[in-house]
């Protein structure tokens, strides 16, 4: 069986994933397959190593440097929260070679922000979602978010203003049963920075191990309302 490099769209994110098909695939076999696919061997792991095989805290991708983002993550790495996560800052800090996408070992600077590779979200418990923009005006959303909720991942998001909501209102769930999402109702960039801070902070001693048993049935239901928009 051959390993097969294969698109994913849907919800504005062009994805890509290795899936394994005995013959090339068709657009048909893709079309009727890939979800399929994805919903039982995406990632590549067994429940336990869902709940109990996560080797970092945090992943954390900054690509383009903004503002908000410098921000966030000077935060985060003053008070030691990143001490054992994966993370980037271009062009500085790049995830090491082995979480890296296969494809792209040299991975551009521009290009293929779109493309997921299953290893940094099964080996991080969490993934901190680092938006484009975290503007009150308008809720701006990326494959960023796409990510971890095709990976089953749990997530805080640094985004804009009421993004969680919005994210619920498009029929996704988010985590407010499990840790404080008050960061949304922040108005304020600056408050909303300190407020994911100190979020981030507390998850450090989360039980993962029960978290994701817990969130089993969440995490499948945004799986599937991806793959149904």
């Amino acid at each position: 069986m051959k390993k097969y490099k294969v698109r994913i769209y849907g919800l504005g994110i062009d994805a890509t994933a290795v899936i394994p098909f005995d013959n090339e695939p068709t657009q048909e076999i893709l079309e009727n397959n890939v979800a399929y696919y994805l919903n039982n061997n995406l990632m590549k792991i067994t429940q336990d190593s869902f709940f109990s095989n996560k080797k970092y805290d945090f992943l954390y991708l900054n690509k383009m440097p903004r503002p908000h983002r410098i921000k966030l993550y000077s935060k985060l790495l003053d008070k030691g929260i990143l001490e054992n996560s994966l993370h980037t800052k271009w062009p500085d800090r790049k995830l090491p070679a082995e979480y890296e996408l296969p494809w792209a070992q040299d991975y551009p600077q521009y290009g293929m922000d779109q493309d997921i590779f299953e290893k940094p979200y099964n080996d991080s418990a969490c993934s901190i979602v680092s938006e484009t923009n975290d503007n009150d005006f308008e809720v701006f959303m990326t494959e960023k978010i796409w990510k971890p909720i095709i990976a089953k991942q749990i997530f805080v998001v640094h985004g804009n203003y009421l993004y969680l909501q919005k994210l619920r209102e498009m029929g996704f769930k988010t985590y407010n049963n499990y840790f404080e999402e008050a960061y949304d109702l922040d108005r304020d960039p600056d408050i909303r920075i300190d407020t994911i801070v100190d979020v981030c902070d507390r998850l450090r001693d989360a039980p993962w191990q029960d978290m994701y048993l817990q969130s089993q049935a969440l995490r499948q239901y945004n799986f599937d309302i991806f793959f149904s928009l």
